[in-house]
């Protein structure tokens, strides 16, 4: 007590026994140096002085906590790894998918193509047909205007066809007797050979 009332003439400057006693230190330090040597003074003077410090008990409950941390840290990585592998196998499946719509891609393209190669046949073939008609029409347009316009000339080819036809005839005939002629004298070949 003598010491933190050095100055007793002013008694509203309590603080200036820290430049004696704490040499420098806190008043914190102080105090407690002084509750060393009187107790109950420092507890009159410093009620904080006389407090225990803390017990050790942060370490047990971080120790705790973190191993719950920790646990839950390890589900939460198995549910994200679990998600993951969904994804994977989604992505997997969508890329066979995209394959095969690919390919599908690739056939409607070639059948387009056969598509447009039909077409164009299917349009040569309406023009075929076009000229058959239009060669039919010719013909009897030809065949009208010789009988009306040309008559003698129709009747040059008729008669040149009636000849051609006459000649034919005379042609298979002749060949007809060659082959009896032929016949008959084998036939007499075989008599003499007989007799």
């Amino acid at each position: 007590m003598s010491r933190l009332l050095l100055n007793t003439e002013d008694e509203c400057q309590p603080m200036k026994w820290n430049q004696k006693a704490g040499r420098g230190q806190g008043p914190i330090a102080v105090a407690v140096g002084e509750a060393a040597h009187d107790p109950i003074g420092a507890a009159a003077t410093n009620p904080g002085a006389l407090i225990p410090p803390p017990t050790n008990t942060l370490p047990v409950t971080k120790s705790v906590t973190s191993g719950a941390a920790d646990e839950v840290t390890e589900r939460h990585r198995e549910q994200v790894l679990q998600v993951l592998r969904v994804v994977l196998q989604v992505l997997q499946v969508l890329r066979v998918v995209l394959q095969v719509l690919q390919v599908l891609r690739v056939v409607l393209q070639v059948l387009r193509v056969v598509l447009r190669v039909l077409q164009v046949l299917r349009m040569v073939l309406q023009v075929l047909r076009v000229l058959q008609v239009l060669r039919m029409v010719l013909r009897v347009l030809w065949v009208g205007d010789s009988i009306v316009l040309f008559p003698e000339a129709l009747r040059k080819e008729e008669e040149a066809e009636e000849e051609e036809e006459e000649e034919e005839e005379e042609e298979e005939e002749e060949e007809e007797e060659e082959e009896e002629e032929g016949e008959e004298e084998e036939e007499e070949e075989r008599r003499r050979r007989r007799t």
